[in-house]
């Protein structure tokens, strides 16, 4: 594989884990650096310029979306990762405001980072801000602004709309099953598969060209 010349800053507490991370980039990357807690990534970041980021949410001194919300004053458009642990929706709708492009819950495996880093450089090469989201291309969603549109009319959209809007675009094609939206989506233990069609439901009446794909006793997909 030939290594990509943009340069990677890895923001992650536990050693162990950044450091495993940061083996596996330097096959795909010329450039890897690391930072251990959250001001030691803004001080990196600020010095080096990195292309990507890939932060974790929970460390000491400054948390990733404190870090992360200072890190969008100064550059609105660098492509952010962010790992945690945790499935609950405060933090995952939190990070949506954030201009996110990926949200990998812990523990992630390589796959999954690999097909993240994939969307990144397909979105930075191919699309300016934003994609199509259905074949006769009237219907795009915009990376930058979090609204769809049609022919040019804009569409706004819930932070749950966007949030699963995003997870289908990223994973277009593919079926993401009722469980792993549910728990996405999740506002509490109990939540109930209802919430999930009410979300998908209101993104096919807001953008009527979208091809969201029941797929029956599993999941959903976007074609």
């Amino acid at each position: 594989m030939k290594k990509a010349q943009s340069r990677v800053l890895i923001v992650e507490d536990d050693r162990e884990s950044n450091d495993n991370i940061a083996f596996f980039l330097q096959k795909r990357f010329m450039d890897v650096l690391s930072a251990y807690d959250g001001e030691e990534g803004w001080i990196r970041y600020r010095e080096e310029t990195p292309d990507i980021m890939i932060v974790d949410i929970e460390m000491p001194k400054m948390n990733g979306l404190e870090l992360i919300q200072k890190i969008r004053h100064k550059d609105p458009h660098i492509p952010i990762i962010i790992l945690t642990a945790y499935s609950h929706q405060d933090y995952l709708l939190k990070a949506v405001t954030l201009k996110l492009d990926n949200y990998l819950i812990k523990p992630i495996t390589y796959a999954k980072l690999n097909d993240a880093l994939d969307r990144i450089f397909q979105k930075t090469n191919v699309f300016t801000g934003s994609v199509s989201i259905e074949p006769t291309e009237t219907a795009y969603y915009d990376y930058g602004s979090k609204t769809g549109s049609i022919e040019g009319k804009s569409i706004s959209l819930t932070n749950k709309e966007i949030l699963l809007l995003e997870l289908l675009i990223q994973n277009r094609n593919k079926i993401l099953s009722y469980d792993y939206l549910e728990e996405i989506l999740s506002e509490g233990p109990s939540v109930t598969r209802n919430a999930l069609k009410c979300t998908i439901r209101n993104l096919r009446k807001k953008l009527p060209p979208i091809r969201i794909e029941s797929i029956a006793k599993v999941g959903y997909r976007l074609v």
